[in-house]
């Protein structure tokens, strides 16, 4: 069985003794008074800096204390509104320690009171989305009296006899223009104010999370322009204009403008703008001039992709565009018009098989060599070429070279005193200080540091004023300091609910970090936060014993648990051979097979039945859309009906994996199977296992088991 998954699901079932705090924590908050209150299974704690304390008394009735708490949110009036998972509502007032259940407050205002997301709303107030969709505001007052009102009544807006919206809802009402996502996102702001309301997440004065009106799906892309205006990519497919301050003076509407899902924001030397939308192809912003290129069927000279990730001019001042579903693009001119050359266009020497079409980003480094991003790893091209027919390009897949080198290439980034920083799929951060022209291979090495876990993959990166490296993950923010020291906040313990988006940072003029996420801006003074994050880390002396004890404990049942396999009786391994097959013989190691096999085993024996209900709808659900392109983990949680945020939560506790790497793994088993029970070729059960390509295929089973598919299919067609 693989260490990782068992080590993972021990430390899920194990209870360890943790003093003042014995539960994990599920979500943190911090009022304005800078006491931390911890929302965990066994009930709601408070921490002053010095010491914990439970408010966990079960003699109050239905005002009993809440357990199993997923969310807090302290409102205008200093009281903490808190959902638990079975989608009740409480209000504690903490000055008389009470809890007060919202039952018969919440039935005027929803047929079902069952509540389904809570975050901070206007005015001090808090937003409650139900079941069924309804939108609510609740306001409460220092006593702990409370106001609700109904913001968006979803009746008309549902699928017949579901409680799935049809639509995205947009209105206003009281006063307000709210918002209800199909994603669950939610907003609500005062509809006569056109300024971005700033609402601090965490520790007042350090993170303040933006957000943008009417955006819904969190912010993408972000660029600030030579005269401070700052351009944001919506997930809705609107561009919003701002000015330093954070107010909205503009907003290219997509109805209007048709500039897509915008993943990368440039100006280039000329003054234009370029847009790269993902679906939309490239958009060119000239003055008044608004100018849109996709793939023209027949048009050799088009550009060959509509996925476009991003758009860069080099120190030649060549433009260059990346796209996920065709490759890289230089623009050229040819009477007037604009030239994309590309694999179908002049690059004779591109890569073949379809490798290397998946471009997310390119850099150039201080010879001239441009370094480019794929999702089959680096990719570099030779300087100083005369056309594109003499452009060389280098590829590195070759098994002397570090993994991180062919993995998918996230983020790519050129920093002053010619630092060039990569970002790898589950690598980390690693160095890119050029090229050795002797061997013809790039020099890379990651960096090592326990502050960054195995596994992480760095999405976005950006150098802040004082030449400190600020980092991204999916659910941590790193810093690099100019030292080479780097500390890691976890935005989940920090209280900073947020999701961060791939390739969204940008140091403003003002010294500040905007980071994009799904919930809007993060805004933070880089000073201010690296203070925070080290007062954080060195808070952490307690947390770090007893994750050692965690760890020895986990040590200690992994220890037994092999050495009772590895005793285990003969007589045993035998009756427990399939049918016709021989017994193993001690010390054996599993086939892959088996391994995932053991694993589901694991899984099954932690689930309740409702737990394997989920399970079961999720793997119907994959195993039904396995060969599609647009299968994805948004797509999975819409059709379960969660949002990605709750999607991730319940996979990761149930499995002890990431959504990403249960989908992998479930795609793996499907592999193993038909190989067992069909004659299909590498490639076919590649991709009818949801790989697109056979050599990313198997380069991950050859990762995971240690040996390679044929090597497998052959041994077991004997």
């Amino acid at each position: 069985m693989r260490l990782r998954i068992l080590i993972q699901l021990l430390t899920l079932i194990c209870i360890l003794p943790m003093g003042a705090i014995d539960e994990k924590a599920n979500v943190v908050a911090t009022d304005r008074d800078g006491i931390q209150w911890i929302g965990t299974d066994r009930g709601l704690c408070r921490y002053d800096g010095k010491q914990y304390k439970y408010f966990d008394s079960q003699n109050d009735g239905l005002n009993a204390a809440p357990r199993r708490i997923e969310n807090i949110v302290v409102d205008g009036s200093g009281n903490l509104w808190i959902k638990t998972v079975d989608h009740k509502l409480y209000i504690f007032n903490p000055s008389k320690g009470q809890f007060n259940l919202l039952a018969d407050d919440l039935k005027p205002y929803s047929p079902n009171i069952q509540v389904i997301k809570i975050q901070g709303g206007p005015d001090g107030g808090v937003l409650i989305l139900t079941k069924v969709k309804n939108l609510l505001l609740g306001n409460s007052d220092k006593s702990g009296g409370i106001r609700i009102r109904l913001l968006v009544d979803a009746r008309e807006y549902l699928e017949p006899g579901t409680d799935r919206l049809a639509s995205d809802i947009r209105i206003k009402s009281g006063g307000y223009d709210c918002y209800v996502g199909r994603d669950y996102t939610i907003y609500c702001q005062s509809a006569d104010s056109a300024k971005i309301a700033a609402d601090t997440v965490v520790r007042s004065g350090v993170f303040s999370l933006v957000s943008i009106p009417a955006s819904g799906g969190g912010i993408r892309s972000i660029c600030e322009m030579p005269d401070g205006k700052v351009w944001l990519g919506g997930r809705d497919k609107n561009i919003y204009i701002t000015n330093a301050a954070g107010k909205v003076e503009k907003m290219l509407d997509y109805p209007t403008y048709h500039i897509g899902s915008v993943y990368h924001i440039m100006r280039d030397s000329e003054g234009r703008v370029w847009l790269s939308s993902k679906g939309d192809g490239l958009t060119m912003i000239s003055g008044d001039s608004v100018r849109h290129f996709l793939p023209e069927p027949g048009d050799s000279g088009s550009i060959c992709g509509k996925n476009v990730y991003m758009t860069y001019e080099d120190s030649l001042h060549r433009l260059w565009v990346c796209t996920l579903d065709g490759g890289l693009n230089m623009i050229g001119s040819a009477g007037g018009n604009f030239v994309f050359y590309n694999k179908n266009n002049g690059f004779v020497n591109y890569p073949s098989f379809g490798q290397y079409t998946g471009v997310r980003n390119i850099i150039e480094d201080p010879e001239g060599r441009l370094w480019i991003g794929t999702t089959d790893g680096l990719m570099s091209i030779q300087p100083y070429f005369e056309s594109p027919a003499d452009m060389i390009f280098d590829t590195y897949h070759r098994n002397d070279l570090p993994p991180l080198v062919n993995r998918d290439i996230y983020s790519l980034y050129s920093a002053p005193h010619h630092l060039l920083w990569i970002g790898s799929d589950g690598f980390g951060l690693s160095e890119l200080a050029g090229f050795d022209l002797k061997e013809g291979l790039p020099l890379v090495s990651q960096v090592n540091d326990s502050d960054i876990p195995s596994g992480t993959t760095i999405i976005s990166m950006v150098i802040d004023k004082s030449g400190r490296l600020w980092m991204i993950s999916q659910d941590a923010l790193y810093c690099r300091s100019v030292d080479g020291d780097i500390y890691r906040l976890d935005s989940k313990e920090a209280g900073l609910d947020v999701h961060f988006e791939e390739s969204s940072c940008l140091c403003s003029s003002d010294g500040k970090i905007w980071i994009g996420c799904r919930e809007g801006i993060l805004q933070f003074d880089p000073d201010a936060a690296l203070e925070f994050i080290k007062n954080q880390n060195s808070g952490t002396g307690t947390w770090t014993v007893i994750a050692l004890i965690a760890a020895i404990i986990v040590l200690i049942a992994l220890a037994l648990y092999l050495h009772r396999r590895r005793n285990a009786p003969a007589k045993e391994v035998a009756l427990s051979s399939p049918e016709g097959e021989p017994a193993k013989e001690e010390g054996t190691k599993p086939t892959p097979a088996e391994m995932l096999m053991q694993t589901r085993e694991i899984y099954k024996n932690i689930q309740s039945q409702k737990d394997s209900q989920f399970i079961t709808e999720v793997e119907t659900i994959i195993n039904r859309s396995l060969t599609n392109d647009d299968l994805n983990i948004d797509n999975i949680a819409a059709e379960v009906g969660l949002s990605r945020s709750t999607f991730f939560k319940r996979i990761k506790t149930l499995t002890g994996l990431s959504p990403q790497e249960y989908l992998k793994d479930y795609k793996m088993n499907r592999a193993i199977e038909l190989m067992k029970t069909t004659d299909m070729t590498i490639a076919e059960i590649a991709y009818n296992s949801g790989f697109k390509d056979s050599g990313y295929f198997g380069k991950c089973f050859r990762k995971e088991f240690g040996i390679s598919p044929r090597e497998f299919l052959n041994e077991i067609r004997k």
